[in-house]
């Protein structure tokens, strides 16, 4: 993480992220990139790139995105896959 302000800036990461995705259960760890605004709000995107995860889902390729809002106890992603297997 890396400040612009002492309320704004940018960062790079990982995430777990667990469910379903096109009917198959398990886990996935996105690689994020985004920033954050003044008000707490981030904005960031996200790939999962052949291979990680765990279950049904491994081999999974996506793109995807998030924004959380300060004080809200989930954050939503979207993605778009290729659920083909590696």
């Amino acid at each position: 993480m890396a400040y612009d302000t002492a309320a704004t800036g940018t960062f790079a990461g990982t995430g777990l992220a667990t469910g379903r995705v096109d009917g198959r259960s398990g886990a996935l760890v996105p690689e994020e990139r985004g920033r954050f605004d003044g008000d707490g709000t981030v904005h960031g995107t996200c790939d999962v790139v052949g291979g990680p995860g765990t279950g049904e889902p491994a081999g999974l390729r996506s793109t995807g995105g998030l924004t959380h809002r300060h004080g809200e106890g989930r954050v939503p992603y979207t993605f778009a896959y290729e659920a083909g297997r590696a």
